[in-house]
């Protein structure tokens, strides 16, 4: 037996098993997101400005266009590179209106998530169902895999199998 047999299970148990629980717990994380739950600062619009930044990675430089709004009597700078977030804020918001923006809680810096003018909402926040549904069940299937393969082989946790085993010779 080689040694590719011999550490089956404790592949299945430490490598499936534990990739399986991440997949499984990010992909219903992110299902059970809350726009609510959101960092969020109310205001009125003091400007909106349009304009191209230019960020570098790996020796190339590239444009990205952006659209910004700044609230009065806040220091912060709210940031959308989204196009069609861009054309709705062009056509929708102007300076003096009372706005509610909702920011995203991951390592953007401070993208705008969702955008509420009254109590209409201007920008609703979408979430990428898809890929959270395809981390859930990747997850739940890896986990029932390597689950499946532990009970019904416990013999191969030492890589090698029982004198009652049918297998042997």
């Amino acid at each position: 037996m080689g040694f590719f047999d011999k550490t089956r299970y404790l592949r299945a148990l430490l490598f499936l098993l534990p990739i399986g629980i991440c997949f499984t717990y990010y992909g219903g994380k992110y299902l059970l997101r809350d726009i609510n739950r959101f960092p969020q600062s109310k205001g009125v619009i003091e400007k909106i400005e349009n304009r191209d930044v230019q960020y570098k990675f790996k020796n190339t430089v590239y444009t990205s266009p952006t659209t910004t709004i700044t609230l009065t009597n806040n220091q912060i700078d709210y940031t959308t590179t989204i196009k069609s977030h861009i054309e709705i804020i062009g056509k929708s918001l102007s300076k003096g209106d009372v706005i509610t923006i909702w920011l995203h809680t991951d390592n953007r810096k401070n993208e705008i998530a969702q955008i509420e003018k009254g109590d209409k909402v201007i920008i609703p926040y979408k979430k990428s169902i898809g890929m959270a549904w395809s981390f859930l069940l990747a997850g739940l299937i890896i986990s029932f895999i390597a689950i499946g393969y532990m009970i019904k082989y416990p013999e191969d946790i030492l890589g090698k199998k029982t004198p009652a085993s049918p297998d042997i010779k």
